[in-house]
């Protein structure tokens, strides 16, 4: 069982969101914000990020950068879930160290997909040995 932290201002997409998650036998955590989404990574390191871009105060760009910043943040994927009409989303999400980007709305079968594809990645980077970083 996987922990997903959700990062959303849509109640009822963060809701439905856990409603799947918890379905496929992990465990939710939902927050409303980016800055509820980075204060919860800093306490409790997620398997998974499901995040939004378009958020007041800290919009997912920005949270995206942070949780890089943080001293596992690089080590947890990252899925943007957006409805951002921007023609270069994905380039912009690549460039702050995103995962995945999909688009809303998204099918059940895609989310399935792109949370068991990452956290296989997120096991293999935890088992994986740390490179020889001698001279």
């Amino acid at each position: 069982m996987a922990r997903i932290l959700i990062a959303d201002d849509e109640e009822s997409t963060v809701e439905l969101l856990a409603r799947i998650i918890t379905l496929l036998g992990h465990e939710p955590i939902p927050t409303y914000s980016g800055l509820e989404a980075l204060a919860r990574i800093e306490s409790e390191v997620p398997d998974l990020v499901l995040l939004d871009l378009m958020m007041p105060e800290v919009d997912g760009y920005e949270t995206l950068r942070r949780i890089r910043r943080l001293p596992h943040g690089r080590f947890v994927p990252v899925v943007v879930i957006t409805a951002s009409p921007e023609p270069d989303v994905e380039e912009r999400v690549h460039l702050a160290g995103g995962d995945k980007v999909y688009h809303k709305p998204i099918s059940i079968a895609m989310l399935t997909e792109a949370i068991e594809t990452q956290i296989e990645r997120r096991h293999e980077l935890k088992t994986a040995p740390l490179p020889h970083l001698g001279a």
